[in-house]
């Protein structure tokens, strides 16, 4: 577009917008527009891959329709199926142990077991292991081990029956399965059979309950007779040199005490035989300890409603916890746990009179049904089980989230015995009835997470309560995944609150004495030397955290507590001494007020390193960290630290509407040194009254009130702690809160610190009564970005916090943050494992955190922008 105008000479001229202007206005229109789209759709993007990976966590388990083997004989124990779902077997009811293709119910051989012309009265099959023993009639048991053995043929060594199968195709060859591999091998799965020796008398009548442990040293084996006797027998393997063959021999023997009346139902033993269990039909466990040859009795309780019985019972995974079934259809998982202080593992029908331990037997988890409760199935790589009813159906639930996956109908009627595959791709779950045998394909998906047991409290095996916990792996299958979130929520909460608490007025302070007070010369090199703060990694940060900070704190521990006491207090005293100097020598030490304030600074700290071992030796028995440990001193002293700044602050706020109206009104006659002393005074006597006061009331909350504040915030000292990240950390948000907060005071209109100034305000009246309000959205802003700054920090935390995943408000422990963990834990997480989604989820609800607190934040800022937005 042109335009014609005329110059200063009174030519005219033409102006003219060049159209390599307009294309350059437009490309970066365009340019600017697209990006900021693009980080839109990119942050929307990240959440919805987040989201993306999480979502599967809700995907419920599948039980497919039951594929039934009639062909295949009655199980009384077992069934039992090879990691590859190819093969299984079983003790059938004639006593004869069946062979079977595990996805046709083919039965591939049936022998009798090598009982010399005994009857087979009680089998005890472990599930994890290959242990077996078999009770016979005279009260004998035979002991031995039926294993899962596979074998591998290379394609040139195979008969023309394999050749003949295709990837994945099955076929019985001889005593084994056969299925060819991806990798062009035959995979042949058999049941290898060993029973060595002659049964071994372990009793005087036939055996009527029967369980075997491996002890490490040799089997435990727990028999049950049907007159009423309990026998547990430690079985010692001795090998022959000469020959290499092993013999079994009972090494002790232990009758454990049973009240008079009728036989239990069950006879159980914990993982080593550490405990034994009498399971009776009426409700009633008695757990017994082996100690010294002898059964002694631990507890007696109560496991089922009045009213009802006990129908089944096993124990389940690791053989820590109890699986009960009772006639009203309920499955409950009870275990053994060390009761809190507040009694919180307590049983109210638990008979302790003749308590031998510690421990109680509670009931950790419960699963309703409609019908009796006949049989129970545990999984070999993790806490799902199968309940089996009396009416046939069954039901696959997850003992520690306390989930109900899945529930179907065999279509084999009472469900007599249940096993699940372990370790297999293929999951299934086979259910042996009265009709036969059934075989339902399952699905368990993320049987762990739930929102329940991701963000509520759950009862753990071995806890004396419900809690938060996060424990993702550990050395074993049987070991129960904890995925609590809430501790590592909580430490993203604490290292920020900390971080926060030091650089936040730290950060605020610098930018009100730069922008306000600080001569301009001065600020042009000291802004850009904070700013220069933000490019130091943190890496190194963490690194000095961990290796230095932490150290030091440890060591001077007294003296680091002390100095944030020392610092202010220097600082005010000098500045009330400055107010006694004659106003010629201010005007001349004006420039070197910024100096002076740093020296006292550096003799705060310098007095700290006299003052704090004083005042650990006097006020805690001379050792802090000893006192922190419960071992030394009382309450006073941490509750005397903790009330000094709120005493100060009570102070302070008394004084201004007392006696600081009566300093003013009496003050304007007095001569300015008059003046400066009696303000000196005012705060001389206000520091006096606040620790008489601080420690007042510190002694009324230590003596009547019995007010601890160890076991809270302050406890047990650990080198790697909250004070060490909330400082490390704090200096790192220093330079972004300072940075955005100096540039809000300095967009404040001059207008309006020109009207404070002339209306005869102070410099630092006007900072704080005109230039912060006014300033207020900016402000809010810094410390909202400083605080997603101290949210997202991963290698601070992950070098000086501990790295603990722990529930703890005590400034002198560690804790894990989300970040923290992620970083830690992803690169060994499977891939769709549960463990795996679950740090997406964290990612996730790392991202939510941000993105709430940046949206409060920003209605908070607009909120005060319009309301200053006038001035």
């Amino acid at each position: 577009m042109a335009t014609e105008s005329r110059a200063f000479t009174g030519r005219a001229r033409r102006r003219t917008t060049r159209a390599a202007v307009r294309w350059t206005d437009g490309v970066a229109s365009a340019v600017i527009t697209v990006g900021g789209i693009g980080t839109i759709a990119a942050i929307l993007l990240v959440g919805i891959f987040l989201l993306l990976e999480v979502l599967p966590l809700a995907r419920s388990a599948e039980l497919a329709e039951p594929s039934a083997f009639p062909a295949v004989p009655r199980f009384t124990a077992g069934p039992k199926v090879d990691e590859y779902d190819m093969i299984g077997w079983g003790v059938d009811d004639a006593g004869g142990l069946s062979v079977f293709r595990a996805d046709t119910g083919e039965v591939i051989s049936s022998s009798p077991l090598p009982t010399a012309g005994r009857t087979v009265t009680a089998v005890a099959v472990n599930d994890v292991v290959d242990d077996v023993a078999i009770g016979l009639d005279d009260g004998s048991v035979l002991l031995g081990t039926v294993a899962f053995e596979t074998e591998f043929v290379d394609i040139e060594q195979a008969d023309e029956r394999l050749l003949a199968l295709a990837v994945g195709e099955r076929t019985v060859s001889g005593d084994a399965v056969a299925e060819r591999t991806p990798e062009s091998q035959f995979r042949l799965q058999r049941v290898g059979v060993a029973f060595g020796g002659e049964p071994l008398r372990l009793a005087d009548s036939a055996v009527a309950t029967l369980d075997v442990v491996n002890a490490g040293t040799g089997p435990r084996v727990l028999v049950g007779t049907a007159d009423g006797t309990v026998k547990l027998s430690s079985i010692r393997k001795r090998r022959n040199l000469f020959t290499g063959v092993e013999t079994l021999l009972p090494a002790n023997e232990a009758v454990l005490p049973l009240p008079e009346g009728p036989p239990p139902l069950r006879t159980l033993l914990s993982d080593a035989g550490r405990f034994a269990y009498a399971v009776w039909p009426d409700g009633t466990v008695r757990r017994f300890v082996p100690r010294g040859g002898e059964g002694l009795v631990a507890e007696t309780v109560d496991v089922c409603p009045d009213g009802a019985a006990v129908t089944a019972c096993r124990m389940a995974l690791g053989r820590n916890s109890l699986l009960i079934g009772d006639s009203t259809g309920t499955a409950s998982v009870w275990f053994p746990a060390r009761p809190e202080a507040d009694g919180s593992a307590e049983d109210s029908d638990t008979d302790r009179s003749d308590a031998v331990d510690d421990l109680r037997l509670v009931k950790g988890h419960a699963f309703p049904g409609g019908s009796p409760v006949t049989s129970f199935g545990i999984s070999a790589r993790g806490r799902v089980a199968a309940i089996g009813y009396e009416d046939g159906r069954v039901a696959m639930v997850h003992t520690t989230s306390e989930r109900r996956l899945a529930t179907a109908d065999a279509g084999v009627g009472t469900a007599r015995a249940l096993a699940l595959t372990p370790r297999s791709e293929r999951s299934a779950l086979y259910v042996a009835g009265g009709d036969g045998l059934a075989r339902l394909d399952f699905d368990e998906a993320h049987p762990e997470a739930s929102l329940k047991s991701l963000f509520t409290p759950v009862w753990y095996e071995g806890y004396p309560a419900p809690k938060h916990e996060w424990q993702s792996s550990a050395g074993s299958d049987d070991v129960e995944p904890k995925f609590g979130m809430w501790p590592l929520v909580f430490g993203t909460l604490k290292a920020t609150l900390y971080s926060l608490l030091f650089g936040a007025p730290l950060a605020l302070m610098a930018a009100v004495y730069s922008s306000e007070i600080m001569p301009p010369k001065w600020r042009a090199g000291v802004k850009p030397l904070i700013e220069n703060m933000a490019s130091l990694p943190s890496v190194v940060l963490g690194f000095l955290a961990a290796l230095v900070f932490a150290p030091f704190a440890e060591e001077y521990l007294s003296a680091v507590l002390v100095t944030p006491l020392l610092v202010p207090l220097a600082l005010l005293t000098a500045a009330f001494v400055w107010q006694l100097l004659p106003l010629a020598i201010t005007l001349r030490l004006e420039p070197a007020r910024l100096w002076l304030s740093g020296l006292a600074v550096l003799g705060a700290i310098r007095l700290s390193a006299d003052v704090g071992p004083i005042a650990e030796q006097g006020l805690f028995g001379g050792s802090m960290i000893a006192w922190l440990a419960g071992t030394e001193g009382s309450a006073l002293p941490g509750l005397f630290l903790l009330l000094i700044p709120l005493a100060a602050v009570f102070t302070a706020f008394a004084m201004k509407f007392v006696l600081t109206p009566t300093l003013l009104s009496a003050g304007r006659a007095w001569p300015p040194a008059v003046a400066g002393l009696a303000e000196l005074g005012r705060f001389v006597g206000g520091t006096a009254v606040a620790l008489a006061l601080a420690y007042g009331v510190a002694s009324v909350l230590a003596g009547p009130l019995g007010v601890d504040p160890r076991g809270g915030l302050f406890d047990t000292f650990v080198q790697r702690n909250a004070l060490v990240v909330g400082f490390v950390m704090g200096f790192a948000i220093v330079p972004i809160i300072y940075t955005l907060a100096d540039d809000a005071m300095r967009a404040v209109p001059e207008q309006l610190r020109s009207a404070s100034l002339g209306a005869g305000a102070t410099p630092w009246q006007t900072a704080v009564r005109v230039v912060v309000p006014a300033a207020t959205s900016g402000l809010f802003s810094a410390l909202m970005v400083g605080l997603g700054r101290a949210v997202g920090e991963t290698m601070i935390v992950l070098m000086a916090a501990g790295n603990t995943p722990v529930l703890d408000l005590n400034v002198f422990n560690g804790f894990r943050t989300l970040a923290a963990n992620i970083a830690v834990e992803l690169p060994e997480a499977v891939a769709g494992s549960t463990h795996y989604r679950t740090l997406y989820l964290a990612a996730l609800t790392l991202f939510a955190i941000t993105f709430v607190v940046n949206t409060a934040a920003e209605v908070v800022r607009l909120r005060f922008r319009r309301r200053f937005g006038q001035l």
